[in-house]
């Protein structure tokens, strides 16, 4: 149940941040708009105030009578057409840019708008799946356990069955025929940290499988779209074990994937031995998992 709580809690948290995210977006953009649009009006006061002066000043050039006034009042005139021309260019200026300001504001709200409400969607969509999951009988649930088979999470039973199908031509393999007795005892971990290994195949686990099991077939872009939403961006989704990105590269679709020989009836061997994944296939055993996703090759005499 914690699990559940806290996966749902966290996809929550996501909808709310993007419910937050677009209220401030909104918000930003309403203020760039007043902003402009006091400019605006700011630059048209001037210049109408500045050809009030101008006016002014022709009244005034015609009521004058002294010589001395008419020509004080004409160099006036002429400093104040300079100003009215300025502030005649100067407002065009401004409108052009606030024209480019709202068109540019305008296609990135729209922009904007649309990826919250794809991300909005899809993780309400991935909500909906973890509650299906969890409120489904537990033999239809995907049958691979983190901690044994009443744990949390995903349930533990080990018909074959009940799991969803594989791409790939990927096949579901029970962990307890597996030739654990060829695996190296301390087999260590020289390419992979352990820690990150384990956190990256229980992402596999308790986020991916549901999703699986939910939509059937999955497009990775769509993956790629939920790492985002969770604010891992495609670039670092690479080794990041928090990845449904890279969890599905690693286990499902990726170029180093669990490769099994499969058991050979010329040698009498029954189990499946590896080519590939001995550490994801042990990490998956101390994790509880009941079967593992696997590629099996067989050879001659292969049952």
């Amino acid at each position: 149940m914690k699990l559940k709580l806290a996966s749902i809690r966290d996809l929550s948290a996501h909808l709310e941040a993007l419910e937050r995210g677009q209220f401030f977006a909104d918000q930003a953009h309403k203020t760039l708009f007043e902003i402009i649009r006091t400019d605006l009006l700011g630059m048209r006061q001037r210049l109408e105030d500045a050809r009030a002066e101008l006016r002014r000043l022709r009244e005034e050039l015609e009521n004058a009578e002294d010589y001395e006034d008419l020509e004080s009042i004409r160099a006036e005139i002429e400093a104040q057409k300079e100003r009215v021309e300025r502030l005649k260019c100067d407002s065009d200026e401004l409108a052009k840019i606030a024209t480019r300001v709202r068109q540019e504001s305008e296609a990135l709200k729209e922009k904007f708008s649309k990826e919250f409400k794809i991300a909005y969607v899809e993780i309400q969509d991935n909500v909906t799946n973890y509650k299906k999951y969890y409120e489904a009988p537990v033999a239809d649930r995907p049958p691979v356990a983190s901690q044994g088979e009443a744990s949390q999470g995903v349930a533990g039973e080990t018909k074959k069955h009940n799991l969803p199908d594989l791409p790939n031509k990927l096949e579901w393999v029970r962990i307890d025929q597996l030739d654990w007795s060829s695996m190296p005892k301390n087999i260590p971990f020289n390419h992979a940290d352990k820690t990150s290994m384990t956190e990256m195949m229980e992402t596999f686990s308790t986020r991916l499988l549901p999703i699986m099991r939910a939509r059937g077939t999955i497009d990775p872009d769509y993956l790629v779209k939920l790492d985002r939403a969770a604010g891992i961006a495609a670039h670092e989704a690479h080794g990041n074990p928090r990845s449904l990105a890279f969890a599905w590269r690693c286990l499902i679709s990726g170029n180093d994937l669990i490769v099994l020989d499969a058991p050979n009836q010329l040698t009498g061997k029954s189990t499946y031995d590896w080519t590939s994944g001995r550490h994801r296939s042990l990490i998956a055993k101390s994790l509880g998992w009941s079967h593992v996703p696997a590629r099996v090759q067989s050879m001659k005499g292969s049952v």
